[in-house]
């Protein structure tokens, strides 16, 4: 008994430093890609922007509005919710919620794109900075990417883990340009610590 204790307080302490590894190692993740999700929104609003400055609806836009109208957007925001209406205006380059759309000329292409506007700021709001930690649990979310990227939008590469369920370390490696220790790694890295302790 006495012979073996050792080793099992050894294997203890590298089961317990490898586990400190990881939680540091997602935690790490979790901060860059929270960090890339706040960037990659400011680029995809500018887009956005630019998209809604058209006079047609780019093609795929009126399944999308139908689906928000029916369905709601990104964590089931609808059209009507005071968050849409403001983000709505904002991209439409107005200053209040855009009432004041029922009493200007519009041609058919342009109203077309006015509740793409709306539908868009939909999942906009919904769409929270933390989404890719769940993925799988947000399908709305992809075919909202998928929409911008068949219009021209390229999606950035935090939002790849959504679009495409792209591998975490890969999009870390990416991020950081350093690669994300994988479990056996971390694991390695704990046993060479405790050899070097009992070294010391």
């Amino acid at each position: 008994a006495k012979e073996i204790r050792p080793i099992v307080e050894k294997l203890i302490t590298v089961a317990k430093r490898a586990n400190d590894k990881t939680r540091l190692a997602a935690r790490r993740q979790l901060i860059a890609f929270n960090k890339a999700s706040d960037a990659a929104q400011v680029v995809r609003r500018e887009y956005l922007t630019k998209l809604l400055t058209r006079k047609t609806p780019p093609k795929g836009a009126a399944e999308l509005t139908a689906r928000v109208m029916i369905a709601g957007g990104a964590g089931s925001r609808q059209v009507s919710d005071h968050e849409v209406k403001s983000l709505a205006a904002e991209l439409l380059g107005e200053t209040g919620y855009g009432s004041s759309w029922a009493d200007k000329p519009m041609t058919a292409g342009r109203a077309q794109v006015i509740a793409l506007a709306y539908a868009l700021a939909a999942h906009e709001t919904g769409y929270a900075r933390d989404s890719h930690r769940q993925e799988s649990r947000h399908p709305a979310l992809r075919d909202y990417l998928a929409f911008l990227a068949s219009t021209g939008y390229t999606p950035a590469e935090v939002e790849t883990i959504i679009t495409d369920q792209a591998d975490r370390a890969t999009v870390l490696a990416a991020l950081t340009g350093t690669p994300a220790p994988d479990a056996e790694d971390t694991e390695d890295d704990a046993i060479e610590d405790t050899e070097d302790d009992e070294e010391q």
